[in-house]
């Protein structure tokens, strides 16, 4: 029984104030780049026949920039996955944000 209380208490640590407000933050943010981004716009810099150099200086900086914490930047890469990013730009954006 008392592993069953510290494993609930664990839980109950984990999802702090702080945590709950960066996910909600992502959210936000991961919706407002699926609304608000147009699809253009993510084929431009991050697609197939954008300028390789470009793609990747953008997702690494906006990646660094916008995600709150590393588990915040998930909802935000399937985000510009979905619009049409490509692989290596999306997942630069994934690994510059932690």
């Amino acid at each position: 029984m008392d592993i069953l209380r510290a494993g609930v208490q664990s839980v109950i640590d984990y999802v702090t104030v702080n945590r709950a407000i960066s996910l909600t933050i992502a959210f936000f943010l991961s919706g407002a780049i699926t609304e608000f981004l147009s699809k253009g716009a993510v084929l431009k810099y991050f697609g197939p026949k954008s300028n390789k150099v470009l793609a990747y200086l953008i997702a690494s900086v906006s990646g660094a920039i916008l995600t709150v914490c590393s588990c915040s930047v998930l909802p935000m890469f399937a985000s510009i996955r979905k619009k049409g990013a490509g692989i290596g730009p999306a997942v630069t954006f994934l690994f510059a944000g932690p």
